[in-house]
């Protein structure tokens, strides 16, 4: 009686029933893994935040418990937020900390640690001048005198402004949009409307706060209290960025 040889080998369609499955599961786990990707960066980048908001707490409790200025316009150095609260990080060679560079931004020239993030002038004050009259509400805050430290954020991921260097506008209080509503300071659960976000454009349409996290939808933020925590655009009311009394 004759045997009939088995062979090792997998016929045709074995291998492409083989290679459908790795395709589904493939197409499976990407999603997942872009997911947690994104999730990470994002993480990354709160952590950024809360990093910048210890250092802007060391920086009051040695300047009399006064804010850092968005702009200081005395002609000390550092001129901006940024340089005052780095002081406290871990920046070097004049450069600025890599704490400043929010990781899900892609940028292609050597700026080394582009500045991603941008400060708030209704907490971090800037120096009135004749051409930013609305500023004019006094200068450099006291931490005390934040209202709603827990709710009013002083850094927020911004868009970026500047192609060139990757980099965003160093403050801003709020998009053309929210910057002149005229009852804010007496409505501070007034909803803040929606606007579309641009990078790149050199003008105020890029010097806004950009939900750049979590499929667009989030940005994060750093509090006069010390947390920091991602917000989605639709969730921003007046008392989010105006200091506004209780």
């Amino acid at each position: 009686m004759s045997v009939k040889k088995q062979s090792n080998y997998f016929t045709l369609v074995e291998l492409l029933v083989v290679i459908s499955i790795i395709g589904i599961l493939t197409s499976m786990l990407i999603p997942s893994l872009n997911k947690a990707r994104e999730a990470g960066k994002n993480a990354y980048c709160l952590n950024n935040l809360k990093q910048q908001g210890v250092a802007t707490m060391v920086y009051t409790g040695e300047n009399d418990d006064d804010l850092p200025a968005s702009y200081n316009g005395d002609g000390t150095n550092p001129p901006y937020w940024w340089g005052s609260i780095g002081l406290y990080m871990d920046s070097e060679d004049n450069q600025k900390s890599a704490a400043f560079s929010c990781p899900t931004v892609n940028y292609s020239d050597e700026t080394i640690n582009p500045l991603q993030y941008g400060a708030n002038t209704e907490i971090f004050k800037h120096h009135p001048t004749p051409a930013t009259p609305h500023l004019n509400q006094g200068f450099r805050l006291k931490v005390g005198a934040v209202y709603r430290p827990s709710e009013t954020y002083m850094i927020a991921d911004l868009s970026i402004w500047n192609k060139e260097f990757g980099e965003c506008y160093p403050f801003n209080r709020s998009p053309a949009s929210w910057a002149y509503l005229s009852n804010v300071y007496t409505d501070p659960d007034q909803q803040m409307p929606p606007y579309i976000q641009y990078d790149y454009t050199y003008t105020d349409d890029s010097i806004r706060i950009r939900f750049r996290h979590l499929g667009e939808k989030n940005a994060n933020l750093a509090f006069p209290d010390g947390h920091a925590r991602g917000k989605t655009m639709g969730s921003f009311t007046a008392k989010n960025i105006y200091n506004i009394a209780d």
